[in-house]
C-alpha cells in the first residue's frame, strides 16, 4: 500500500509540521509495510525545510508531477522548454503586482517589482532575474502569485498559458500560488507514473487539501481531503479529516477494507 500525502496545508501549516502525531503516524504506516510518497508543488529546493523537520518518507513526487525521486535520485524528470519558459516569465515579469520564480537543476530565484532573492530562503542577490532565466536551459517549475490574497490576475495568466501554451506547459492552481509545470504532468500522473514504476500491485490513499491535490485524490483508488477544503474538492474525496493521522489511523484500522 501507498500513502500519497500533500505537503501545505496537509502535514504543514505556515511551513512547520502541524503535529507530530502526524509524523508519528507516518512511521506507523511505513512500520505496517506501507510506501510513504510526499506529493507536492514544491521543488526540490522548497522540499527540503520540510522534509529537514523529520518528515518519514520513501518517495517525493514534485512539481506536480514533474519530477519523482527515489531518496536523492531523480527517476522521472520533465522540463519545460527554455523557448517556453522564458516567453511565459517575460509575461510575468510585467505584472507589478506579481511575484514570479522559476527553478531549474541548479537554482530557484524569485522576483518583485526588480528585486531577485533566492528561494525559499528569500535572501537578496544582485543577480538579474531577468538575466537568468534568460540563460536556463530549461525549467522545471515556474511559480506566480499576486502581492494580495485576490487571485484575478493570477487566473488571467493562467488562461493564457493553458490556453496557448498547452504543448510545452500547464497551469495548476494552488491557493494563491499558481504552479506552472511541464505539459501533461499533475499530481495524478505522477501517481500514475511511480505506481507503475514500483509494479503497479499497490493499493493506493491519497490526502490533500487544495485544488492541485483533485487530481490526486481522483487517481488514487481512495481520496481524502480535509473538513476545511473547498467543497469541489470534498465533493471528489471520500472522506475528510482534521489530520493526516485520523487517514492513517482509518486504513491501519481496516476501515476502507470495508468499503471495497
Amino acid at each position: 500500500m501507498i500513502l500519497f500525502t500533500d505537503l501545505d496545508g496537509t502535514l504543514l501549516e505556515n511551513g512547520k509540521v502541524k503535529t507530530q502525531k502526524d509524523i508519528d503516524a507516518l512511521h506507523k504506516f511505513q512500520d505496517a509495510g506501507g510506501i510513504v510518497a510526499i506529493c507536492t508543488g514544491r521543488s526540490k529546493f522548497e522540499v527540503v525545510p520540510a522534509i529537514e523537520q523529520g518528515l518519514p518518507y520513501n518517495y517525493m513526487i514534485l512539481n506536480n508531477g514533474g519530477e519523482i525521486y527515489d531518496g536523492e535520485k531523480a527517476i522521472i524528470e520533465h522540463r519545460i522548454s527554455q523557448k517556453a519558459g522564458v516567453e511565459i516569465l517575460d509575461m510575468l515579469v510585467q505584472e507589478k503586482h506579481l511575484y514570479s520564480y522559476f527553478a531549474n537543476d541548479d537554482e530557484q530565484l524569485s522576483y518583485y517589482q526588480g528585486k531577485c532573492a533566492y528561494f525559499p530562503s528569500h535572501k537578496p542577490t544582485d543577480l538579474d532575474f531577468i538575466d537568468e532565466y534568460h540563460r536556463s536551459h530549461g525549467f522545471t517549475i515556474l511559480c506566480t502569485h499576486q502581492d494580495t490574497d485576490d487571485f484575478s490576475i493570477t487566473q488571467k495568466y493562467m488562461d493564457i498559458i493553458n490556453e496557448n501554451y498547452r504543448d510545452e506547459a500547464i497551469a495548476h492552481r494552488n491557493e494563491i500560488f499558481l504552479d506552472i509545470v511541464p505539459a501533461h504532468c499533475s499530481k495524478g500522473t505522477g501517481i500514475k507514473d511511480l505506481v507503475h514504476y514500483l509494479g503497479d500491485k499497490h493499493r493506493t490513499f491519497g490526502i490533500g487539501d487544495s485544488y492541485n491535490d483533485l487530481s490526486m485524490i481522483e487517481m488514487c483508488d481512495v481520496g481524502a481531503t480535509f473538513h476545511f477544503s473547498d467543497l469541489s474538492i470534498k465533493e471528489k474525496a471520500q472522506k475528510s479529516y482534521s489530520y493526516v493521522y485520523e487517514f492513517i489511523d482509518d486504513i491501519l484500522g481496516g476501515y476502507y477494507e470495508l468499503e471495497r
